[in-house]
C-alpha cells in the first residue's frame, strides 16, 4: 500500500516489511529541514537552518543544548556508503549468520585501548574513505606508529589510563555526572600532557597533526583535582565530595553539621 510521509518519502508495504524508496524531488537542505520542523514550531520562515534546529532542541530537549558545540552537514563524497547487507557479506562486524563478533574483521583489527578508539575504528570500517587526502593522512599516522615501535608501546600504555572521555564530558555538559565521573575525568585529563609529549617525541611527520590535536586542559584538570577528594562517593549524598579548604563557605557549613549533634546534647542538658 503506497503512502507518503511529511517529507514526501514514498513507502511501499510488501511481504510484511516496509521498503523505503529515496525518490525525493530535488530539494535543498533548507527545504527538507523546514518540512520536518515547520509544522511543529512554525519555523518555515526562519532565517537560519541552524537556528531552526537549535529552537527545536530548546522546545523539546533543552538539556541537549548544553552538549551542542557546533552544527554541520556532511556528504558521502569523502567516504563509501556500505548498506547493512554489504556489511554482513563482508563480515565487518559479525561473522556469517551467527551474529558473533569473534571472527569478524573488527575483531581482528581492534587492538584499541580505549572505548573511544573502539568506536572510532568501527566508524572507519563503516565508512571507508574514498577521498585521497584524508586517506593519505590516516596512512601517514599508521606509518608513524609502525616505524616507531617504542613510541607506539608507550602511547598504548598511556592510553590505558584514559577513561571514556567522550561520555564523561557529555555527562558533565549535561549536568548529570557523578562525583566519580569527575574524578575519572581528571585522571584522563592528567594523562594528556604525557600522551602528547610521547607522540611528539617520535618526530614523525605523520604523527605531528595527531599530537597537535591533543589539548592539554591543564586548567580544568587542576580545578577538578583541587576540588574533588581522591576517592569520591558514587553520589553527592553518600559522603564528602569536595576537599577541605576548597570553599570556606562549604567548610563552615560542614563544621556546623558536624557540631549539630553535640549542640543538641547540650540543649537537652539545659
Amino acid at each position: 500500500t503506497p503512502r507518503k510521509d511529511r517529507l514526501g518519502v514514498r513507502t511501499i508495504e510488501m511481504t510484511g516489511e516496509d521498503v523505503t524508496e529515496a525518490q525525493l524531488a530535488p530539494v535543498s537542505e533548507r527545504q527538507i529541514l523546514q518540512r520536518m520542523l515547520g509544522n511543529l514550531l512554525g519555523l518555515a520562515q526562519q532565517k537560519s537552518d541552524k537556528e531552526a534546529v537549535l529552537r527545536y532542541l530548546e522546545a523539546n530537549q533543552a538539556s541537549a543544548l548544553a552538549v551542542v558545540t557546533r552544527l554541520f552537514t556532511y556528504t558521502t563524497d569523502a567516504w563509501m556508503y556500505l548498506d547493512p547487507q554489504t556489511r554482513r557479506n563482508l563480515e565487518l562486524f559479525q561473522r556469517g549468520r551467527e551474529s558473533a563478533r569473534e571472527g569478524s574483521l573488527l575483531s581482528v583489527l581492534d587492538l584499541t585501548e580505549t572505548p573511544m578508539g573502539g568506536r572510532m575504528l568501527r566508524r572507519w570500517l563503516e565508512r571507508p574513505l574514498v577521498a585521497l587526502a584524508p586517506l593519505q593522512r590516516r596512512l601517514d599516522g599508521v606509518a608513524g606508529f609502525h616505524t616507531k615501535p617504542l613510541v607506539r608501546d608507550e602511547v598504548r600504555r598511556l592510553l590505558q589510563r584514559v577513561p571514556d572521555m567522550e561520555r564523561l564530558i557529555n555527562r558533565v555538559a549535561g549536568s548529570y555526572c557523578s562525583p566519580r565521573d569527575l574524578a575519572s575525568l581528571a585522571r584522563g585529563l592528567d594523562a594528556l600532557p604525557a600522551l602528547r609529549e610521547g607522540i611528539e617525541r617520535a618526530a614523525h611527520e605523520g604523527l605531528r597533526p595527531l599530537a597537535a590535536d591533543i589539548p592539554l586542559c591543564s586548567e580544568a584538570q587542576g580545578l577538578i583535582a583541587a576540588a574533588i577528594v581522591a576517592d569520591p562517593p558514587a553520589a553527592v549524598d553518600d559522603g564528602q565530595v569536595f576537599r577541605d579548604g576548597f570553599s570556606d563557605e562549604l567548610d563552615e557549613l560542614r563544621q556546623r553539621v558536624q557540631r549539630a549533634p553535640q549542640a543538641s546534647v547540650s540543649l537537652e542538658r539545659v
